[in-house]
């Protein structure tokens, strides 16, 4: 069995309080369709009193770091949610100071009897829309994932892809209990506020114990052995920045080649060419982002291995036609793609900031989850609609705060300002700053059409900010129709940029963030 210790509950409780911060405005968004709106706010403020008293009290054990964290919760005067978390983690505490050398079993009693005490005060039940609807769930796949190993990792993840699961069932769910039942819908349609807490506070636990929960780094695989972990390290430079080839567009691919007359390319065309810069720039690329049909004919056993590491995009649509409802390409799945080969999944989806993004928030969860179970890393592209001004900067750093946090690996991300009306390198800079402060998660810049020139300026300012590296596609083959020697012409954009993320970008695996 897993020893659980101070230190390691301080980790639990410290990853918790920096995911709820990031995940703060997420959650009073989900409040306020029938309740207060401030949900967010009150968990964040309550976990961050409970790691400030973690620090000042210096507790010895396990039971201690709970015990605060659920005095937190019930000085805090956040109302009835401050009531429920206050018991689950004061019943936590109780059970393992009754045990002599806790372990990760000790733990599960623990959420058990907090799950029954929770359902109790709250007069409720799983079905009735409310956190519990997430942690029984949770509690339920620890309590048979300890009965089969001791290892706390493998316990906590089961929990928090039950939890997972769990809060995403809210949105079908009627509200029974609480100021939601009173709504004309019974909040029908959204997510359950307390249970996508519970399901954060789950992800944020497997990570602590996973690899030391970096602050503000859920979603960063730190641990040398975990298998996406390796992935993403193929998928980068030796020095650990993404240089990645993007070949993944369709419709635009055809109209960059020959915008007077896309439709006279030819299906076969378009492969033969991309098949071209797929095997002339792989040396160059630390990865290949490919559409599902150039991966179906390139990977597999008769195709030569390449250097770079693949990713497949499996989303339906391009960037000219983003989905305004996201789901993966009709017949493919994160399973599929790993039984090619891929290296990584891709998926890249519109949004309004100022519209319900609750079905693209769902369509990120699921495709996590199935990522997890595959092993292959996830690279997250939310696309700001109607971007323009002074707009930009926000509409970018809301589709970080809205989705950076649901357990994407890394983040594609556009440049968070409008160059072209504002000019200032300063403000550039500092957009690009806020944008790495929000990330939970390794981010990388794409580059959206742009001239490479243009380019290569905004990669470097984003770099320095913190930036990984950079996902390109029209920047570096863009115009290559109409160039003699394709090959060595995207060569040398490919190498520039490369060179600019090896020397000014962020190891994927910097901690600290």
């Amino acid at each position: 069995m897993s020893g659980l210790g101070a230190d390691m509950a301080i980790r639990m409780i410290h990853a918790t309080s920096q995911r709820l911060a990031n995940a703060a405005d997420e959650l009073s968004r989900l409040d306020a369709v029938a309740g207060d709106g401030d949900h967010g706010v009150n968990m964040a403020a309550a976990f961050a009193d409970a790691d400030a008293r973690i620090a000042a009290a210096g507790p010895q054990s396990a039971a201690e770091v709970f015990m605060l964290v659920g005095r937190a919760f019930n000085e805090s005067g956040s109302g009835s949610a401050g009531v429920l978390f206050g018991a689950l983690f004061a019943t936590i505490g109780g059970r393992l100071d009754a045990a002599i050398a806790p372990e990760i079993s000790d733990l599960v009693d623990g959420l058990e009897l907090a799950s029954r005490r929770v359902g109790e005060i709250g007069r409720s039940k799983p079905g009735d829309k409310t956190l519990l609807d997430a942690l029984q769930p949770a509690t339920d796949a620890a309590r048979s994932t300890v009965a089969t190993t001791g290892d706390a990792i493998s316990v906590l993840t089961a929990a928090a892809a039950a939890a997972d699961r769990g809060a995403a069932s809210t949105a079908d769910m009627r509200a029974m209990t609480g100021r939601a039942r009173y709504a004309a819908t019974g909040a029908v349609g959204t997510l359950d506020p307390g249970a996508v807490a519970i399901a954060h506070m789950f992800r944020s636990w497997a990570d602590a114990v996973d690899h030391g929960a970096m602050p503000g780094a859920e979603g960063v695989l730190g641990a040398s052995g975990n298998g996406r972990a390796r992935r993403l390290d193929r998928l980068a430079t030796d020095s650990g920045q993404f240089a990645i080839l993007a070949l993944d567009h369709v419709r635009s691919f055809a109209t960059t080649l020959r915008p007077d007359d896309p439709d006279s390319i030819t299906a076969d065309e378009i492969r033969e060419l991309k098949v071209r810069l797929m095997e002339g720039l792989a040396i160059d690329a630390s990865a290949i982002l490919v559409d599902p049909a150039l991966a179906t004919s390139r990977i597999g056993a008769e195709s030569p291995s390449l250097a770079a590491g693949l990713i497949v995009g499996i989303e339906d649509g391009d960037y000219a036609a983003a989905a305004v409802s996201p789901r993966l390409l009709p017949g493919w799945t994160v399973e599929r793609a790993a039984r090619l080969g891929a290296d990584a999944v891709k998926i890249s989806f519109s949004f309004d900031p100022d519209e319900d993004t609750s079905v693209a928030e769902a369509f990120v969860r699921e495709t996590v989850r199935e990522c997890e179970r595959a092993e292959l890393p996830l690279f997250c592209e939310p696309l700001a609609n109607g971007r323009g001004g002074d707009e930009v900067r926000r509409h970018v750093l809301e589709g970080i705060r809205r989705f950076g946090s649901l357990g994407a690996d890394v983040l594609k991300i556009q440049f968070p300002c409008d160059t072209t009306e504002n000019r200032s390198r300063e403000s550039w800079a500092d957009a690009c700053a806020a944008a790495d402060d929000l990330s939970p998660a390794p981010w990388a810049l794409l580059s959206e059409g742009r001239e490479y020139g243009e380019f290569q300026e905004l990669l470097t300012i984003a770099c320095r900010a913190g930036a990984s590296g950079f996902l390109a596609g029209r920047a570096i083959w863009g115009g290559v129709a109409e160039v003699p020697d394709a090959i060595r012409a995207s060569s040398e954009r490919l190498a520039g940029l490369r060179s600019i993320a090896v020397s000014e970008g962020s190891p994927w695996r910097r901690g600290g963030r």
